[in-house]
């Protein structure tokens, strides 16, 4: 920026000499017989040797010519520049916004909308256009007409000060009469920018329920209000900006006009009035465009106010609230027993807890289940168990080890591999997304290949012509439940962490594919633990420890045989 500040000066002044070399053109060019009276011009002459007015005409307009080139070049320099240093500001404010959003606790990203997200991170890279590049245009803008007012107003500060004075009284009124307008535009700009992420969002992912109730026009019907609004004001915005052109120019000649009229009232020689009004002219053709942009820029940065008021405190409140980065984790005992002592635990803006007094004590190894009734908290408590978030009050430790503290949070969740029920698949092949999240050249082959027969995925994959190199549709949209799920798990057991958490995991599987899988994952043996979150009671036979909740609290903790009299006691009350 300081460096585009001082080439933005330098330009001016290129600008400024540009200009001060049409006055002796025009004066040779319409009075030649002046450069044997003029002492400075005979100074040229003598030193160049030049013999006649129509030489010395010829080197001025070669001066003139190379001066308009270099000044137009030196503008078309600045244009790259600004333009440049306008998009990395932009790439860096978007990175930021990611960056900080990416950061975030689990519960700000389950509580937040994904449609501000990306209204967010949208409205930041818009700000290139509507923000960044006229604020430099107007910097550099006002550079270049001061330098060429103050040019002209050294040869002819009467007239200079008379067209300035005119041009920014123009301008103001037109600003003041806009103001309000441009305010109510750029509330407009704001809002239906964000609604038109939301309808797309829940368009796209609702689309099987849209398509099977026909509810297609509702949709169109939102984004077409959304996005008409959104057009109408940013065309108002747009006509705000170019209007004055218009009338300017327009302005421009009758200024030009009238000060050739009264110029001639006072000199009837013509000749002598040639090269002021060709300065003048000149000068005026070069301020006009800038008067304009100037104007322009001012009403598009106040068109887009509130978008840029929207990522600035997007990006202000995210990177408050962001997770501490760190890469020099705590070297903690993972094989310490996890204890939870007396934790509670309730979600921002909600006056119940989700989890009462939870006290437990598990030892490294242990395979350990979790029943009961929706919304009896078993989500949210392995969601306090992996770290993901908080508890209120209480504490949760590996051994001695506080996981309050968040270098051992980071390091307690580095050894963790969760399989939530909704797996989440991209556009990538078997091997980005069984490693998911790794770099390719990090990508261990042998690893994913071992993932995906533990998870029973070998023969899926097998089916596809370019097999584990093959592509998977947006979503997984190409497999079925079952598939997208052993993709998840697969995922967890190429990671080969001392957690594991089955969130649910394999309630798309059938019984056998299930029954074959988790006996996989109850053979990896005891060195690691496993939590299994399950509906299906027969997936727990299995665990060491199984834990009961209703309504926020632990009911029942129990070992393998009173859990398989439980079941037993259930299945025949079924039958």
């Amino acid at each position: 920026m300081l460096f585009l500040i001082f080439f933005m000066i330098f330009c001016s002044f290129a600008e400024a000499f540009s200009i001060g070399s049409i006055i002796p053109f025009l004066t040779v060019l319409t009075t030649p017989s002046i450069i044997y009276s003029n002492k400075d011009y005979s100074f040229i002459i003598n030193s160049l040797g030049i013999e006649s007015p129509s030489q010395f005409l010829l080197f001025f307009t070669i001066i003139f010519s190379l001066l308009s080139l270099i000044s137009g070049m030196l503008r078309l320099v600045l244009t790259w520049a600004q333009t440049n240093l306008s998009f990395s500001i932009a790439s860096e404010i978007s990175s930021s916004l990611f960056e900080n959003t990416i950061y975030q606790e689990y519960e700000k990203h389950i509580t937040q909308s994904s449609s501000e997200v990306i209204a967010a991170l949208s409205k930041s890279n818009a700000l290139v256009h509507n923000i960044i590049i006229p604020t430099l245009s107007i910097v550099s803008s006002f550079f270049l007409f001061i330098t060429i007012m103050l040019t002209l107003i050294i040869y002819n500060p009467q007239i200079t000060l008379y067209i300035m004075l005119s041009l920014s009284i123009t301008y103001i009124l037109i600003l003041s009469f806009s103001k309000r307008k441009l305010q109510k535009v750029s509330l407009i700009l704001s809002r239906n920018s964000i609604e038109i992420n939301k309808i797309v969002q829940e368009s796209l992912g609702g689309i099987k329920n849209i398509i099977i109730n026909q509810s297609q026009p509702y949709f169109i019907r939102l984004f077409s209000n959304s996005n008409k609004n959104l057009q109408t004001a940013g065309s108002i915005s747009q006509l705000l900006a170019l209007s004055p052109r218009f009338g300017i120019e327009s302005f421009g000649v009758i200024i030009i006009a009238t000060f050739c009229y009264l110029y001639s009232q006072e000199n009837n020689n013509l000749y002598v009035l040639a090269p002021t009004i060709g300065v003048i002219v000149f000068g005026i053709q070069k301020m006009l465009p800038l008067a304009q942009i100037i104007y322009s820029s001012i009403v598009s940065i106040r068109g887009n106010k509130s978008n840029l008021f929207d990522v600035l405190q997007f990006l202000k409140y995210h990177n408050q609230e962001k997770i501490e980065k760190s890469s020099n984790f705590l070297k903690i005992d993972i094989k310490g027993d996890l204890i939870l002592s007396n934790v509670y635990f309730k979600y921002n803006g909600s006056d119940s807890y989700s989890l009462k007094d939870i006290n437990l004590r598990i030892p490294f190894g242990s395979k350990v289940g979790f029943i009961g009734e929706t919304a009896s908290g078993k989500s949210t408590l392995v969601d306090l168990i992996s770290s993901l978030i908080l508890p209120e009050t209480g504490q949760i430790k590996v051994g001695e080890i506080n996981l309050n503290c968040q270098q051992n949070r980071l390091a307690w969740m580095s050894a963790i591999s969760i399989v939530p029920q909704n797996i989440y698949l991209s556009n990538n092949t078997f091997i980005d997304n069984i490693a998911f999240g790794s770099e390719n050249e990090k990508i261990d082959f042998e690893r994913v290949k071992e993932a995906a027969i533990k998870a029973e995925l070998l023969d899926t994959i097998n089916q596809f012509p370019l097999k584990f190199h093959h592509n998977i549709e947006e979503g997984g949209l190409n497999l079925s439940g079952g598939q997208r799920q052993r993709i998840g798990i697969a995922r967890a057991l190429y990671k080969k962490s001392k957690i594991l958490i089955l969130d649910e995991a394999t309630n798309a599987l059938d019984n056998y594919t299930e029954n074959q899988i988790m006996n996989t994952i109850y053979s990896l043996g005891n060195n690691l633990t496993i939590f299994i979150i399950a509906h299906r009671l027969s997936t727990l036979k299995n665990c060491d420890i199984i834990i009961e909740l209703s309504k926020g609290k632990i009911d029942k903790v129990m070992n393998r045989d009173e859990f398989l009299l439980l079941k037993k006691y259930n299945d025949e009350k079924k039958f």
